[in-house]
């Protein structure tokens, strides 16, 4: 049966995968985490997260923050202060964060995930970015069959609870580990690639995105 959260998961995964990778091994010991998938090694500043959920069956998914380089930040914080929410506002702050030069995008599971409900959500979620113009159907069904071939080291455990995704983007370069909760290394992969960008920022920030909306009322909610 395909979940219906699992289109959330998966496009910027899909930004990274056709280029050098490496990944632990079910029952090795996992890789150290390097410092350049945290923040705090290279000074960006939390602006935005949400916890995604399906209410209608009151689960809890995953949680998803942002952050970005100071000078993104400061400019989202003015933009959002004593400003209420509108539309024409949440554009202005989408288009801030798709310029910045630095991102820190996390995703954090709140329950298993298959490899197979990945995979069938990975189309879906980048069919959303393609929509919002961030990438071209031919893109789009290359990227899905590179990662569908990648991705087959997690054919047999999946995600799973409390494991995280991190996207580090620097300008057009892009870093990507899966971890699990000890912050060992399970999966890592480096890309370069205005397209791969905009396909990872796009499935979270473009207009069909589910995750846009949440991210960016919560700007409104911390004050920026």
């Amino acid at each position: 049966m395909r979940h219906p959260f699992l289109p959330l998961l998966i496009a910027a995964i899909a930004a990274f995968v056709p280029f050098s990778q490496g990944a632990a091994q079910e029952g090795s010991r996992p890789t150290p985490a390097t410092g350049d998938v945290r923040a705090t090694a290279w000074g960006l500043e939390p602006v935005m997260e949400m916890l995604y959920e399906r209410t209608i069956f009151n689960i809890d998914v995953l949680t998803v923050s942002i952050e970005v380089d100071p000078a993104t930040e400061a400019a989202l914080r003015s933009l959002v202060d004593g400003t209420p929410y509108a539309p024409s506002v949440a554009d202005s702050l989408v288009e801030r964060v798709m310029g910045s030069q630095a991102v820190l995008i996390r995703s954090r599971f709140h329950r298993k995930v298959s490899l197979d409900q990945f995979l069938d959500g990975m189309r879906d979620n980048l069919e959303g970015a393609r929509k919002g113009g961030f990438l071209t159907r031919d893109e789009l069904d290359v990227i899905v069959t590179e990662n569908t071939r990648q991705f087959q080291l997690f054919r047999e455990r999946g995600f799973r609870t409390d494991e995280s995704i991190t996207y580090r983007i620097l300008g057009d370069r892009l870093h990507i580990v899966v971890q699990d909760p000890a912050g060992g290394i399970l999966f890592e992969n480096r890309a370069e690639g205005e397209v791969r960008r905009g396909a990872l920022l796009g499935s979270y920030l473009a207009p069909d995105s589910e995750f846009r909306d949440g991210l960016v009322r919560s700007l409104f909610a911390t004050g920026g």
